[in-house]
């Protein structure tokens, strides 16, 4: 018996949204901000503190040979 979530719905707000790995972690740091998102040995992160991580990536690598190989393009 197919439940009511095989149905061909149409996708609205209510029911849809495209996440792409960072539109992912905005939500969850949105919705759970304190709830523990990282764990790597003793490493704790919330999603809170991985967002800003993540969000301040690129200013993190302005000085590497990634940016610099980046920005001469």
């Amino acid at each position: 018996m197919p439940s009511i979530f095989d149905h061909d719905l149409p996708r609205t707000e209510a029911n849809y949204a495209a996440l792409s790995p960072l539109s992912f972690i905005e939500r969850s740091a949105e919705v759970y901000p304190n709830r523990l998102a990282v764990v790597h040995g003793d490493l704790r992160r919330s999603w809170a503190e991985f967002l800003y991580v993540v969000g301040n990536w690129p200013a993190a690598c302005s000085g590497t040979a990634l940016a610099r190989a980046t920005q001469s393009r």
